[in-house]
């Protein structure tokens, strides 16, 4: 998940993993499943996709996860599109939902000792207030 300005991320670090989660491999999947389940030739399938809300507009500190979903939004759209006499796409957009995802979560943090060694420390954050309180919540 990238939480970042669009102009200080690190697309080519960030891009490849957050399009193969969250495109390609809803894509090949839904591919796979058309295909082995002979969806086509019965004339008859359902899809039901997960994307979020921020393929909607735009995401201010999020481009490159928006991006994703928006791409996934566009795809299963134009394939439902293409396939309407026999396929039913449905895209689900959920916004954020007020867990504890969060809490917890892992970072890594470098330091010296004594000695000027460099040592990697794991420590538990959690999301300010601040931020939570900003960010739009389904309950």
């Amino acid at each position: 998940y990238q939480c970042s300005p669009a102009l200080e991320t690190d697309v080519d670090a960030a891009l490849p993993s957050l399009m193969k989660v969250n495109f390609e491999s809803p894509v090949l999947l839904s591919q796979k499943l058309i295909q082995s389940n002979g969806w086509r030739e019965r004339r008859h399938g359902h899809i039901v996709v997960i994307s979020s809300l921020m393929a909607r507009g735009a995401s201010p500190l999020n481009a490159i996860y928006a991006s994703t979903k928006h791409a996934l939004r566009g795809y299963f759209h134009s394939l439902g599109a293409e396939e309407r006499h026999w396929l039913r796409v449905d895209v689900v957009l959920p916004g954020a939902t007020d867990t504890n995802l969060w809490e917890g979560s892992l970072t890594a943090t470098t330091s010296e000792d004594d000695d000027g060694n460099e040592q990697q420390e794991s420590s538990s954050t959690s999301l300010h207030a601040d931020s939570r309180s900003k960010m739009p919540v389904q309950r």
